[in-house]
């Protein structure tokens, strides 16, 4: 909340959900991506880079709300 004070508490809270639900999956099913890359196994520290890139722009993406919370 901190670094994105221009969110509102509820959008914080919905992108970091979405964030844990697209990673905690990606790094628990590594091996099952493997298998869908035809040149080899993928990287692990290519495939953090990608989903901290991916996380980092539905953090940075602007509001949908209106005005953020007042805490």
């Amino acid at each position: 909340r901190v670094a994105l004070p221009e969110l509102s508490a509820r959008d914080v809270l919905w992108r970091f959900h979405f964030f844990l639900g697209a990673g905690v999956p990606t790094v628990a099913r590594k091996k099952m991506i493997d298998s869908f890359c035809q040149q080899g196994s993928i990287d692990t520290s290519e495939m953090l880079e990608e989903l901290v890139a991916f996380g980092a722009a539905g953090l940075l993406a602007p509001s949908r709300t209106a005005t953020p919370e007042v805490s």
